[in-house]
């Protein structure tokens, strides 16, 4: 079978899909469930049960914990960061920078915020504690 009649419809090298684009204003699926997300993450009913169910965990294992609860909340420069730091051996940044996340994450739970907005505290409470 040939394909020679589909020449015409390659893409061409250095040319969008889409010459059009993406409509302004318009949201895709993804940004959609993940608003929804953050509502139902915001109802305080939900912020209670994730904060026993946070609590089990890390009283279950604290390891596990940290690996499957809080990293996927840390923004990707915190974590480089922490990692950095421990490689260089510097516990004491790393358990200030712990606590100060700890402190986040309680308070997160009790106020339901959203994903973004526990990431943006944490990143602000990380620039406090790497100038102290």
């Amino acid at each position: 079978m040939s394909v020679e009649h589909l020449k015409d419809y390659d893409f061409k090298s250095g040319q969008s899909g889409n010459l059009a684009g993406r409509p302004k204003g318009s949201v895709g699926g993804r940004a959609l469930l993940l608003a929804r997300f953050d509502k139902f993450l915001a109802e305080k009913t939900t912020a209670v049960k994730i904060e026993h169910a946070w609590k089990r965990s890390l009283n279950a294992d604290a390891a596990k914990f940290w690996r499957e609860e809080v990293v996927p909340l840390l923004p990707k420069e915190m974590l480089v960061r922490i990692f950095g730091q421990m490689m260089m051996g510097q516990d004491e940044n790393i358990a200030k920078e712990l606590r100060a996340i700890r402190e986040v994450l309680a308070t997160a739970a009790k106020e339901g915020k959203s994903l973004d907005s526990i990431q943006s505290d944490i990143r602000s409470r990380m620039q406090g504690a790497g100038r102290s």
